[in-house]
């Protein structure tokens, strides 16, 4: 008989393996393989109880990464989202990037894509909504 987390990986590995299959992206992952990986989140470090946290490629699908076992790691779900298809070089540059608003002056941690775009000027909209009326 299996158990409720067996039954989780086994569903994981199906739709990561299904997913790859129709990216065309190489490599296939055993619910064992993800079961094999440690306990803790791969980017923060934060220990994962089991049935908690999530699976990410490290090299996005996106950016060309594979669907092996040396490219998937266990991470929390709030570093899953936070690093969506960066690489963990980018994603470690986005943890420890501050800006200062022009208008309040508060420090910030803008989002990936503005502060790339050289967008990232506001801490928020209603700062954002000032500069444009000033």
């Amino acid at each position: 008989m299996q158990t409720r987390e067996q039954r989780r990986l086994i569903r994981i590995a199906g739709a990561m393996n299904t997913k790859a299959r129709r990216l065309g992206a190489y490599g296939v992952i055993s619910a064992a393989e993800l079961a094999s990986k440690p306990p803790a989140c791969f980017y923060c470090g934060v220990t994962l109880e089991p049935g908690q946290g999530t699976f990410d490629h490290r090299l996005a699908w996106a950016r060309g990464g594979n669907n092996t076992s040396a490219n998937i790691v266990r991470c929390c779900l709030s570093c899953n989202r936070r690093k969506f298809d960066k690489t963990p070089g980018e994603f470690e540059e986005h943890q420890t990037l501050v800006s200062t608003c022009i208008v309040c002056g508060q420090m910030f941690q803008p989002r990936w894509a503005e502060w790339q775009a050289g967008r990232a000027r506001t801490c928020s909209r209603s700062c954002a909504a000032k500069k444009r009326w000033t």
